[in-house]
């Protein structure tokens, strides 16, 4: 009698575990895509880092580079004037 019993409980079992083998397949959908959720997570703050260095390295260079611009232009005061104009400033000196 005892092996009927095992019998029994052995089918038992196949039929209570079709349940939990369900949950684990729900478990392990819910823990792949929290994975690849957090994955995400991190490349896209990957990316905003790296927009933000070159957002901050191009304002940088315009910045440098609108004085560079005004510096040349005080500096160069009427030449630029004469070159517009077809005529070198160079030349304007030793006329």
């Amino acid at each position: 009698m005892a092996h009927d019993a095992t019998e029994e409980d052995g089918h038992q079992g196949c039929v209570e575990s079709a349940p939990l083998e369900e949950e684990i397949a729900s478990l392990r959908d819910r823990l792949l895509r929290a994975l690849a959720d957090a994955e995400n997570t991190r490349r896209y703050a990957k990316r905003q880092v790296e927009d933000a260095r070159k957002f901050a390295i191009s304002s940088f260079a315009r910045e440098l580079l609108g004085g560079v611009d005004n510096t040349m232009t005080v500096s160069l005061g009427g030449g630029l004037l004469l070159m517009v104009r077809g005529r070198s400033a160079s030349s304007m000196m030793h006329a």
